[in-house]
Order: C-alpha cells, then sequence, then structure tokens
C-alpha cells in the first residue's frame, strides 16, 4: 500500500472518529435541554397549582444557572418569591426583568404585580407611581381586577 493511501485512510479515520464524537456530545446537550425544559414546565405547573414552590425556586435558580437570566426567568422568580411572601426578592426579580426587557415595564399585569409587591414592602410612593403609569395604559378587562385591587390597597 502507498505511503498516499495510508495518510488518506488516517485522515479519514480521524475525520469518522471527530464526527462520531461531535454526535454524541451534540446528543447529550439535546438530552439535557430537553431534560431542563421539562423541569421548567414543572415549574409553570407548580406556579400554577400553587404547589412545592419553593423546589420550583430551587428548579428555576438551576436552569438559571446552567443557562442564563432572561426576563422570563426573572419574571417566573418574582411569581415565585411573591407566593413565598418574600416581597424584597420578588422586587429585585421583577426589576431585574424589567431591566433586561423594557417592554415587560408596558405590561399593566407586571406593572400591577410590581405595584403590589411595591405596597408590600412598604413602598407606597414607588406603588403610586406605578398605578399612574397604569392609569396611562391600555388596561384589559382580564387586568382589571388586578388593577382595583392594588387602588383599594393604596386608597
Amino acid at each position: 500500500m502507498r505511503v498516499n493511501n495510508k495518510i488518506f485512510i488516517a485522515v479519514l479515520v480521524v475525520c469518522v472518529g471527530l464526527f462520531s464524537y461531535t454526535a454524541y456530545k451534540g446528543r447529550q446537550q439535546v438530552d439535557k435541554r430537553q431534560a431542563d425544559y421539562e423541569k421548567y414546565l414543572s415549574v409553570q405547573e407548580r406556579i400554577e397549582s400553587e404547589t412545592d414552590l419553593n423546589n420550583a425556586l430551587n428548579d428555576l435558580n438551576y436552569i438559571t444557572n446552567d443557562y442564563y437570566e432572561t426576563d422570563v426567568l426573572s419574571y417566573d422568580k418574582a411569581v415565585l418569591y411573591q407566593k413565598l411572601k418574600k416581597y424584597d426578592k420578588a422586587q429585585e426579580s421583577l426589576e431585574k426583568s424589567m431591566k433586561l426587557n423594557p417592554k415587560v415595564a408596558e405590561n399593566v399585569g407586571i406593572l400591577a404585580m410590581y405595584g403590589d409587591i411595591l405596597y408590600e414592602n412598604k413602598d407606597t410612593e414607588k406603588a403610586k407611581e406605578v398605578l399612574d403609569k397604569i392609569k396611562t395604559l391600555d388596561i384589559q378587562e382580564s387586568e382589571k381586577d388586578k388593577v382595583n385591587e392594588l387602588i383599594k390597597k393604596l386608597g
């Protein structure tokens, strides 16, 4: 066998080996992302049913640490913290969500939640500012109850 043929076969074996390794690693990554997505869906179900909230928060922190903090994950953390009555952390997470995506601060439902968190944190002045901002936005029928509840709290 000629030297060129041996080199070609060696290069071909290395390429096939690298391709196989890449496919294997890619499959591992896809499987991990699938498991993390299922974990995220489980967090959403626990938020809705208001069960096992501490573990849901732990799972959400795991997902955040494994990937990165997004406005959606920060919002979900704020919801969990609010349900756990950890209003200072809820405020921090919601403000982070609004910083990551300024459009979040234009959502009436989220602003009403933010105002409620501020109220619970005894920051009524800032809560009133949020309420004033809400009044300038288009309030949908589904959000009126949240806004009216905030108005009652702030007087």
